[in-house]
């Protein structure tokens, strides 16, 4: 018979994120999922969310992406043969982004993100399972985003 599951729980990315109630900054629907996987006999651990998620991590992420849209958006444009110029602004921020991006700041975001993925294995280690929230912000209202605002993507990002 397996022994009891330790479980590692992120109930938020930082101090500061969106979704932490006012109860131990727990969200309360979290605290309940904690509580049924303990009544389940796992050994629940909250931990620290701040190694998922910190600011320079997240613009390694970003740099590592945009230059991903980039590429894919040139190879779009080979393959038909025309520019791909009509996209919406959050795109053609992460497209001029991407394109902006040298191969010395893209070597260095891809060690920044093996780094990073290492002092995460290392963190959770101890766990047979890390539960984390399925987003690291709230989501925006439906129909909140217009295709003809300003893009939210600034570039370079600025971080979280």
């Amino acid at each position: 018979m397996w022994g009891a599951t330790r479980v590692h729980f992120v109930s938020a990315w930082s101090p500061s994120h969106r979704t932490e109630a006012r109860h131990g900054g727990m969200p309360v629907r979290w605290r309940r999922r904690a509580r049924l996987l303990e009544s389940l006999g796992h050994h629940v651990e909250a931990a620290d969310g701040r190694i998922m998620a910190s600011e320079t991590d997240q613009l390694a992420m970003a740099t590592v992406i945009a230059a991903g849209v980039a590429r894919d958006i040139l190879e779009w444009e080979e393959r038909l043969g025309i520019p791909v110029d009509q996209l919406e602004p959050m795109s053609e921020a992460m497209l001029e982004g991407g394109r902006s991006i040298t191969a010395i700041q893209l070597i260095n975001a891809t060690n920044e993100l093996a780094r990073w993925s290492r002092q995460i294995a290392v963190a959770t280690a101890p766990f047979d399972l890390v539960l984390t929230p399925t987003l690291a912000i709230v989501p925006p209202k439906l129909a909140s985003f217009r295709a003809t605002s300003p893009s939210p993507i600034r570039w370079p990002p600025s971080g979280p």
